[in-house]
């Protein structure tokens, strides 16, 4: 149903077979979860998950995918899909999903294992790093490194709706170990850095722990008038 009025305006104009539509959303919302109010800016899943379907010429249709992926995943695919890449000037740091919307599609595995979320503004900055397991596609940890020098780890499987954060237990300082300086680099990596968890040259990386600020606090930048975004050339 989500596809009906687009589907309908690009048969119209003669499109349908020749294009790929995207349904998603910008972010999830939380309306009392966490003693949350409102809102959509924060690192749990009630914000960061979101509904993503993909239809159209080459999609398998009517199938579902356990595979993780981010926003920046769809203008690398994008530009597979238009096999664009020799026009790009820059370099990508989405994967593309492309592979994922064949009939035949490689294993989770040997795609991604984890998806990362990340929110700059003021001392609500955070990274979120999501474990993915590779049979279900759901995740099994996730960790959450805030600006404050703060960590959450939740057990997904004991724990779904991230009500206990573990983070000060001894099963919860190995996950802030384990992932503290991969979620790091991911915050700040490009390309297809951005594609692997662990690197292989990954003891060359600065190791960050919890007595450090691998993450400072992002300054809110200058806002503009609405009417002057609006209007400015």
């Amino acid at each position: 149903m989500y596809f009906t009025v687009p589907c309908a305006g690009l048969e119209a104009m003669g499109l349908l077979e020749n294009t790929v539509s995207i349904f998603t959303s910008d972010n999830g919302y939380h309306l009392g979860e966490h003693r949350l109010k409102f809102g959509k800016s924060e690192p749990y899943e009630t914000d960061i998950r979101l509904p993503f379907f993909v239809a159209g010429v080459g999609v398998a249709k009517g199938q579902r995918r356990a595979h993780p992926t981010n926003h920046i995943d769809i203008g690398a695919s994008l530009v597979d899909l238009a096999q664009a890449s020799a026009h790009v000037p820059v370099t990508l740091d989405g994967k593309s999903f492309v592979p994922l919307l064949r009939d035949t599609f490689p294993a989770v595995a040997d795609w991604r294992t984890f998806s990362l979320s990340e929110f700059y503004v003021e001392n609500n900055t955070w990274l979120a790093l999501r474990t993915i397991d590779p049979q279900s596609g759901e995740a099994n940890v996730t960790f959450h490194w805030w600006c404050s020098n703060q960590a959450e780890v939740f057990m997904k499987a004991t724990d779904p709706f991230e009500m206990n954060n573990v983070a000060a237990t001894p099963a919860g300082q190995r996950v802030v170990q384990a992932l503290l300086s991969a979620t790091i680099r991911l915050g700040n990596c490009s390309g297809a850095d951005c594609h692997v968890l662990n690197r292989e040259n990954a003891d060359s990386d600065t190791h960050w722990d919890s007595h450090t600020s691998p993450l400072q606090c992002h300054a809110d930048g200058p806002h503009l008038d609405v009417a002057e975004a609006l209007y400015d050339p």
